[in-house]
């Protein structure tokens, strides 16, 4: 066998074992891509198999459910990042919409707590707590990333981007701060709040589990207390404790049975209601409620 330090110079043999070397890696690296490509093949496989990654709800994900959500589409609504300008929206922001706690100046109230103010803004209250606000015509100033009501519904999506909600009349955003909904006439506020629902768990799987005995009077007047975003409403022999903001609907027979409607926002907390929520008990929904909200005040 010739000797290759003999039949090659210096500068070719270093060529060469070059050569033979990139041809080994590329061996190699064909050999892995096969195999990814296989285990990629066995994860598609699973996803489908996946009763969380279906979910309308935010969930904890794991590591192999976040390569799988790269490849999926999530149903829930994304939040986007916009800066609010208008002064009172800012106040009320930092004052978790407490009316009181944001000291406004210069407004009059009528008979059901909703505040007025002469530049054309209404705040409509529950108590001191703000449901949400309207912008009339009479009102000039910035709003949101420098939009002004009268903005061309083409101008606000050139600066806002594309509407989380949308329809003929109007364009909706679903923002970290707040829901924000554009009319030729009229802008609509809703705050977007961040709630624990922990400690409201426990007691709907309490009352589920009949700790209560079926005693829905003594649950609702718990809830309601605890937690002042709830409005309760009879429907037929049904007590009906809801809850936009919170994103939560809780219905209550006379037999002591429970179902509960979660939308789109709702933030599950625990890991038992996690599970509850494949037993029939609790009705998914893709829909929003403050969406739905908005649309019931406008028709």
């Amino acid at each position: 066998m010739p000797n290759i330090n003999n039949k090659y110079k210096p500068q070719e043999r270093n060529k060469l074992v070059l050569l033979v070397l990139g041809g080994i890696f590329a061996f190699i690296i064909a050999i892995l891509m096969n195999v990814i490509g296989f285990k990629q093949t066995l994860n598609n496989n699973d996803t489908d198999k996946s009763g969380f990654i279906e979910f309308v709800f935010p969930s904890i994900s794991t590591k192999e459910e976040t390569k799988i959500d790269n490849n999926k589409t999530s149903d829930v609504i994304e939040e986007k990042k916009l800066i609010l300008n208008s002064m009172i929206l800012i106040k009320l922001n930092n004052s978790n919409w407490d009316r009181i706690a944001a000291n406004l100046k210069g407004f009059t109230l009528d008979e059901a707590g909703n505040a007025y103010f002469e530049d054309g803004t209404t705040l409509y209250c529950n108590g001191k707590n703000v449901d949400y606000i309207t912008f009339n015509s009479n009102y000039s100033e910035e709003i949101i990333e420098h939009v002004k009501l009268g903005d061309s519904f083409e101008t606000i999506k050139s600066k806002l981007g594309t509407p989380t909600f949308n329809s003929e009349n109007s364009l909706g955003y679903k923002t970290q701060a707040v829901y924000i909904f554009f009319y030729d006439n009229e802008v609509c506020v809703y705050p977007n709040k961040k709630y624990s629902n922990g400690n409201l768990e426990t007691l709907i799987l309490d009352y589920y589990n009949k700790t209560y005995n079926g005693n829905r009077t003594n649950f609702v007047v718990e809830v309601l207390n605890s937690y002042n975003d709830f409005e309760s409403e009879m429907d037929g022999e049904d007590v009906v404790l809801n809850s936009v903001l919170r994103q939560i609907s809780i219905r209550l027979n006379k037999d002591g049975n429970i179902a509960v409607t979660i939308y789109n926002g709702y933030n599950i907390n625990t890991e038992k209601m996690k599970n509850y929520v494949d037993d029939n008990i609790f009705e998914k929904s893709n829909d929003d409620s403050i969406e739905l909200k908005e649309n019931e005040r406008i028709s």
